[in-house]
């Protein structure tokens, strides 16, 4: 193949790489709804830089939100769907119904509710004979957006959800500026 060629066949390929790579960037943790930063523990402050909008994910146990049994009925775990270390994989669905309400937040503050969901955190797998059983608990996971304005200072907001506008249980939310 002539060198000239050479030069024309490396530029496309080249090209794609690139993009290729581009595709594979790494998305910023905290930046959307489907890649937020977690949050260590219910308790732990809602870190946000001042004039930034962050989402974070808590994870509540069931009786900390007051969601009904009767929800997580309806969440099921699939026995046959196993981690890599051979357990059953924890379940979760969407709770599109579950609702927020800001009763009380620090002056330049905003915070959303931008995604809920239940689970069956799974934390052990037993297998005898012919059965399997599992130990898990309900949890409820949120996923807040949170805005810091400018001038925003740390404090608590006081939330309260809700199930199809019915009132659940309160929830404090410390915040701290960055």
């Amino acid at each position: 193949m002539p060198e000239s060629d050479m030069k024309h066949l490396h530029l496309p390929l080249l090209l794609t790489l690139g993009l290729t790579l581009a595709a594979c960037a790494p998305t910023v943790r905290g930046a959307d709804t489907y890649a937020p930063l977690l949050a260590t523990s219910a308790f732990s402050p809602a870190e946000v830089a001042v004039g930034k909008t962050t989402y974070v994910r808590y994870t509540y146990p069931q009786s900390y939100v007051g969601v009904s049994d009767e929800r997580f009925d309806a969440l099921t775990i699939d026995f046959d769907k196993r981690n890599v270390t051979g357990d059953v994989s924890s379940s979760s669905i969407d709770a599109p119904w579950l609702k927020m309400n800001v009763k009380d937040a620090p002056n330049g503050w905003t915070v959303e509710l931008a995604r809920a969901e239940l689970a069956k955190d799974i934390v052990r797998t037993t297998e005898k004979s012919a059965s399997i059983n599992v130990s898990y608990y309900d949890r409820v996971r949120v996923t807040y957006r949170i805005t810091a304005a400018p001038g925003a200072r740390s404090g608590t907001a006081h939330l309260q959800f809700l199930d199809n506008g019915a009132p659940l249980e309160d929830v404090s939310l410390m915040l701290m500026a960055k």
